[in-house]
């Protein structure tokens, strides 16, 4: 955690902590068939990412999307310290296939890799691949999945194990991990699922949130444990003035008769999360005067927005962060103009008693 910084031209007290403190991702757009961003695009932000001091940057994945963890070494060959964050899909490879690969970037690049494990919700995609698991079932799998990740990274011996969907007989690798780049597990989802996994495996557990109360509600039984960090996935629009934040925010997200209609379908989907966003969405896309769902009604977003000037974004991120936030994922960061803007609301935040670790 970092020292306290100084304030108002008052010197810090040596070893003096902050009271609360936060990491910061960001996530890449998408670049699938039906998504196409140049790929310079995708390494500018990353390359923002990298000079603004983020820890990591997500890239999204479906079938239709790039291999994550070559995209992920693609990141990594363009930035300095970023890690890129990874998804792990248990349909799409092996927890062998998996290890082996965290290795080579280790050993290749000397970075530290972070692992957004997940079970996949497009009902298209699980039929493609046959799986006859449950939304439930999936999670028990990715529970047994992540047990023996850990164990493979971990074990410089034979690895044996013997489970209800992975079975290894004397499994070796090499090169053998280094323990500081032991990669970070990520499982996101708001389900008892997913948050039972998370308690299980995990070292954070990551959701869309709903307003701050809402979101204290849902995690009350994990903030604050010592063996799990919890984080969030939100937008950020903010500018020197309210009025200026709301005119980006409508003009980005506009209202569709499509988006509406998508939304509709959303909240019938079998992914709790999406479920839920889309149920605030159609409650009301406007909370507390900073949390907005619009970019959501917009189909244009899959996540809340906060939208305001500097200092209203930064106190409702605040609230995240007392409340057990301790990683952030900020969400649709397109230049070095958004990362700016967002800049001054965490400037604004770090002279309140927050830090950001880097």
């Amino acid at each position: 955690m970092l020292t306290a910084q100084a304030c108002a031209g008052e010197k810090p007290q040596e070893g003096v902590k902050m009271k609360y403190a936060y990491k910061l991702h960001c996530n890449l757009p998408n670049n699938s068939r039906n998504e196409q961003v140049p790929m310079d695009t995708i390494a500018r932000i990353a390359q923002h990412a990298d000079a603004f001091q983020y820890n990591g940057v997500l890239s999204h994945f479906n079938f239709q999307m790039m291999d994550p963890f070559v995209l992920g070494t693609w990141i990594i060959q363009r930035t300095k310290r970023l890690s890129p964050i990874i998804a792990v899909q248990p349909n799409y490879c092996s927890p062998l296939e998996a290890a082996k690969m965290v290795q080579t970037i280790a050993r290749l690049y000397g970075r530290r890799v972070i692992l957004n494990m997940i079970t996949g919700a497009a009902k298209s995609e699980l039929e493609q691949v046959q799986e006859t698991l449950s939304h439930d079932e999936r999670y028990v799998r990715l529970a047994e999945y992540m047990h023996v990740l850990k164990l493979i990274l971990s074990t410089a011996g034979p690895v044996y194990f013997a489970g209800d969907y992975y079975k290894y007989n004397g499994l070796q690798l090499y090169p053998e991990l280094e323990p500081e780049l032991m990669p970070t597990l990520f499982v996101a989802g708001s389900s008892a699922a997913s948050m039972e996994v998370a308690l299980q495996q995990a070292d954070l557990f990551m959701t869309h949130p709903g307003p701050v109360p809402e979101y204290r509600e849902l995690t009350n039984g994990i903030r604050h444990l010592p063996h799990l960090r919890s984080g969030i996935k939100i937008g950020v629009i903010a500018r020197e003035t309210k009025e200026e934040a709301w005119m980006e925010a409508h003009r980005r997200f506009p209202v569709s008769a499509t988006g509406k209609m998508a939304t509709k379908m959303k909240a019938k989907s079998e992914s709790v999360w999406l479920r839920q966003m889309a149920e605030l969405t159609l409650a009301s896309d406007n909370r507390d005067e900073v949390f907005w769902m619009g970019g959501f009604a917009s189909g244009i977003a899959n996540n809340p927005i906060l939208v305001g000037d500097y200092e209203q974004v930064s106190q409702y991120i605040g609230q995240y962060v007392e409340a057990g936030v301790n990683e952030i994922i900020v969400a649709g960061l397109l230049d070095e103009h958004d990362f700016r803007h967002t800049a001054e609301v965490f400037k604004t935040m770090d002279a309140a008693q927050y830090a950001h670790e880097r």
